[in-house]
């Protein structure tokens, strides 16, 4: 899913979470771990104040989420807009949870002014 603005990633997050969420895992019976890989592009001026931002979302994410296993941010050497995210959580539930949490609202109004787009691919962990 892509978003062109921060008001349509604003306005588009039920429809990603449930797209995320609802999506059955392919694993019938087991509570597999959800990791997203997510793309956001954003100006280059502006990318560093992103990633400031998100930062300070994942030490949130990993302090007050239980569901939250892992955030990693990644800012790639030769793409000055992009900023990579990997995410693992321990099922669809917590991403849900995380999705519908304070961190990301809080995120939201920190870069709330911020033209970004966002898309992600949802995926099972393998173990």
């Amino acid at each position: 899913m892509v978003f062109d603005s921060v008001a349509a990633a604003h306005d588009c997050r039920v429809a990603w979470s449930e797209q995320v969420a609802g999506a059955g895992t392919g694993l019938e019976g087991e509570m597999a771990k959800l990791a997203i890989v997510a793309t956001i592009e954003v100006a280059p001026d502006r990318r560093e104040e992103v990633v400031s931002h998100l930062m300070a979302h994942r030490a949130r994410c990993l302090r007050d989420e239980p569901g939250t296993l892992q955030f990693e941010v990644l800012v790639p050497n030769e793409d000055a807009n992009k900023v990579l995210l990997y995410e693992l959580y321990r099922d669809a539930a917590a991403f849900d949870e995380h999705w519908n949490g304070a961190s990301i609202a809080r995120f939201r109004e920190e870069r709330s002014g911020i033209d970004i787009k966002l898309s992600g691919t949802r995926c099972s962990l393998r173990e």
